[in-house]
């Protein structure tokens, strides 16, 4: 796997999923939801969660809005 870099705002809002247990598509939650979790204003996750997305570590479902989720790579990321 390659090295992912994360910035503080990404760091919260991974812990905050895997502390929710926001493991599977069927525990999707709405970004708004993971902002509240990670103690962050709504407005600046969505990019974050699109960064995640990119780097394998979080999956969106298609719904609309988007809902979402930790993959496996997320589950396992290291802090």
């Amino acid at each position: 796997m390659k090295e992912i870099k994360l910035t503080e705002k990404g760091a919260k809002v991974l812990i905050a999923m895997k502390e929710n247990g926001l493991d599977s598509v069927d525990k999707a939650v709405l970004s708004k939801d993971i902002a509240a979790l990670a103690f962050l204003l709504p407005a600046g996750v969505p990019g974050v969660l699109t960064s995640l997305a990119r780097n394998g570590l979080v999956g969106k479902t298609e719904d609309t809005p988007k809902k979402y989720f930790l993959t496996q790579d997320g589950v396992d990321f290291s802090l």
